[in-house]
Formats: structure tokens, sequence, C-alpha cells
């Protein structure tokens, strides 16, 4: 890790097909934003002990994420929750990201009071997109995506017409919560740029990012 990182960034892997998701945004805030931010990954292992065997075939570990990132980043493989309520009480988490607003196999009291701690200590709370996941979790939970997430990024403006759908159907109030609280950042398996031979081209001529 970077000893002048200032920041420090928790990602919530409790899959490795989650990678797909977290792998560009780690590399992007090792390589550009190194001395803002260290990035620590958690592993929740009670997770793939408790499911089907499938599940348990898509388990990730340390030895996956040393070989992407070496020593470039923490790890930290929870035998127990309480591990990461005592990172949330400690400080060790400024920003939490997770992926389809959830906090994978994490027992529903425990998510409650690792968000209370964070509240303290001013922890912002990311819920990055898988595909369009987060635009049903509106749908679904609203009020649940209200207590726990700060941030919501979505892959683009087909999400935020169809949010604006759901908020039609609530108070002005909470509209205007749930408006503050969206990002769009775009998702990987959705840029149809990144494969072209003249990508680069392409991406300046319309003003998108390059990287």
């Amino acid at each position: 890790q970077n000893g002048m990182a200032s920041r420090s960034v928790v990602v919530y892997l409790a899959f490795e097909n989650q990678l797909k998701n977290f792998g560009p945004l780690i590399q992007y805030l090792l390589d550009e934003r190194g001395s803002d931010f260290g990035v620590t990954v958690v592993i929740p292992q009670w997770v793939t002990k408790q499911n089907t065997r499938a599940v348990a075939r898509n388990a990730i570990g340390e030895e996956t994420l040393r070989s992407l990132w070496g020593t470039r980043i923490d790890v930290c493989e929870m035998r127990h929750p309480d591990v990461l309520l005592d990172m949330a009480r400690s400080g060790a988490i400024e920003v939490l990201l997770a992926s389809r607003g959830r906090l994978e196999g994490l027992p529903i009291s425990y998510v409650a009071s690792v968000r209370a701690e964070s509240l303290k200590l001013g922890t912002t709370w990311v819920a990055l997109p898988e595909g369009f996941s987060l635009d049903f979790m509106v749908f679904d939970d609203l009020i649940l995506m209200l207590d726990l997430w700060d941030v919501w990024c979505l892959p683009g403006p087909r999400s935020l017409r169809y949010i604006e759908q759901r908020l039609k159907h609530v108070s002005s109030e909470i509209a205007k919560d749930v408006r503050s609280r969206l990002a769009v950042v775009g998702f990987p398996q959705f840029d149809g740029l990144a494969n072209l031979k003249d990508s680069e081209t392409l991406r300046f001529k319309y003003g998108l990012p390059t990287d």
C-alpha cells in the first residue's frame, strides 16, 4: 500500500465474478489515485460455507487478488461479521463499495450496526451497479436504499429514465433525496467502444473518457 494514501476505500467482495465490476475501479484507484486512496478488499469467508456448491465455486480468495495487484492492496479475509463492524467502529472505512446495493451474506442485524457506526464517522456508502440491478432495487425497496446507500451508481441514461418513473409515485421530498444520490458511472460490460481498434480516436471525437 502507498503510505501516503490519505483516504481508505473498502471493497466488499463476496464472489469472484464481482471482479468484472470492481476490477477496473480498483485498477483506476491504484494507477491514477494511489496517492489519495488506499484500497482494502474485504472477503466474507462465511458466505461460501453457508451456500451451495455452485456459490462455493465462485468463491474469491486472497491468492486471486494478489495475482492481480500484489501488495498494492490490503486484503482482509473475514471469518466473522464482527470484523467488518470493528473496522467501521475504528474509522478504518472512509468509503465502502458494494455491488448491487447489497452486502452479500452479511446478516441484516450486522448491516444495520455497521451502517450506524459508519454514520457516526461520516463513512460514505457507495452502491455499484451490476448491469441494471440498482434500477430494480429502487423499485423493490426504495426505503432500504435510502437508509443504506449515500451514492447510487448507474450505468447510463436508461437507468435515470427508469428511476424517474418510480419517483412519480413518491413525495417530492423523497424524489429530491433520491436524485441527489444518483451518479452515472457506466458499466464495463456495456462499453461498446472498448474492443474497437480505433476506440481512442472515437472517444476523443465525441468527448468521451479515454481510460
